[in-house]
């Protein structure tokens, strides 16, 4: 037997068209914003004008001063770099510039002079008169794809953790250094076993960043679409990521094919409550964040199928693969019947929701008998493998 295919024939009518509307957006707003830096830029190449990190400045424009050359110089080609540029270094004293890395100085939250040198293809910085030393460190691309696995905290992104009346402080760089290893396990793993959903990740996703602050959640954003940021814990393993990626990659998936929410929903799905339809007194979500958590979770579910039927995994990893695929099937079939309501939905929009519950009656009917045998009705919103084996020991 073999998966249903209107999922994946959705998203592939219903992905390029939008994708070449951001490309569009971002070109048009280079040219508005950047116009010096835009002739210096291939117009042919799309991925040159997606940086989530422009999209962000772009639409709040004036953020900390951190400017279109820091983030657009890597995109730059080398014969054509400006020959000085201003910089924002992070409060650890590290200079971002995507695609190319980071330069780590003594120089903390400042503006610095960047020079570059066409000749010797070489970056000197100042600081007022004074030279500064700096140790280059190179972005942490990931497998064969431009996924770059940010290493570092950068000001620009810093406002995105918590409410601006509650940032948070994350920790990237601990995050990183525990978990990269993991990461790239479960991107390899998504590559070979989910390799349709592995193209869209490639195609639509720019940044992944990993942090650590346990009062923030794993989160995509429509303000830097192209980001997955990723909320863990040191002890987590590639099952995590495996589940955790797929999530929030999706979420950028499905920011970019709606542009415009009008073409999927009827009603104001992005501030309406799903709860006016399903009256469940305890669900704040609104239509728009509900539709969202459906399609990741079948993805999420499409993906853990695979790995089971495969036996990738065994012992605790395996165990807990089924508690999160257990967990995940259930939530999946309670989310459809909350958002099943064909009034607030377009064609288009009621499509892809049958779409995705036509896949989950398959995924059911298979393992249906396998995870009902397993208690998660302990689960939190983020799942405890601890609690899932305290009651399901192996």
């Amino acid at each position: 037997m073999h998966l249903p295919n209107s999922l994946a024939e959705f998203v592939d009518n219903n992905f390029e068209d939008p994708f070449g509307l951001l490309a569009d957006f971002m070109k048009s707003s280079m040219f508005k914003k950047a116009p010096h830096l835009f002739k210096l830029i291939d117009f042919e190449d799309d991925n040159n004008f997606l940086d989530p990190l422009f999209l962000l400045k772009v639409s709040y424009d004036p953020v900390p001063k951190f400017s279109y050359e820091q983030i657009l110089f890597g995109y730059i080609h080398d014969d054509k770099k400006p020959e000085q540029i201003k910089v924002l270094s992070s409060d650890k004293g590290v200079v971002y510039l995507p695609r190319v890395g980071y330069l780590k100085t003594p120089v903390l939250s400042s503006e610095i002079d960047l020079f570059y040198n066409h000749e010797l293809k070489e970056i000197k910085l100042k600081f007022g008169a004074e030279s500064v030393d700096y140790v280059f460190v190179p972005i942490k691309t990931l497998g064969d794809s431009q996924i770059d696995l940010v290493r570092y905290n950068n000001p620009l992104n810093d406002d995105n953790f918590g409410s601006k009346e509650n940032r948070q402080i994350v920790d990237i760089e601990s995050a990183f250094n525990d978990h990269c290893e993991h990461v790239e396990k479960a991107m390899n793993i998504i590559k070979n076993e989910y390799p349709w959903y592995y193209s869209y990740i490639k195609k639509g996703v720019k940044k992944i960043i990993v942090f650590y602050n346990d009062e923030v959640r794993s989160f995509a954003s429509k303000t830097t679409t192209g980001t997955s940021y990723i909320s863990a814990r040191k002890e987590y393993n590639e099952v995590f990521f495996l589940e955790d990626i797929v999530h929030q990659c999706a979420h950028n998936i499905l920011y970019i094919m709606t542009p415009e929410m009008d073409d999927y929903f009827t009603v104001d799905a992005k501030n309406g409550l799903i709860a006016e339809y399903n009256k469940g007194e305890n669900d704040r979500r609104t239509i728009y964040s509900a539709y969202h958590g459906t399609f990741s979770l079948i993805n999420i579910n499409t993906l853990f199928s695979i790995l089971l039927k495969k036996n990738i995994f065994d012992g605790h990893k395996k165990h807990e693969l089924t508690g999160r695929f257990a967990d995940n099937l259930k939530r999946l079939g309670r989310n459809i019947r909350d958002i099943k309501y064909q009034e607030i939905y377009t064609e288009k929009g009621w499509e892809l929701l049958n779409a995705i519950e036509e896949r989950y009656n398959f995924l059911y009917s298979e393992f249906g008998p396998l995870v009902e045998k397993y208690d998660t009705s302990r689960q939190p919103y983020v799942f405890s493998y601890s609690i899932f084996l305290e009651d399901n020991p192996m």
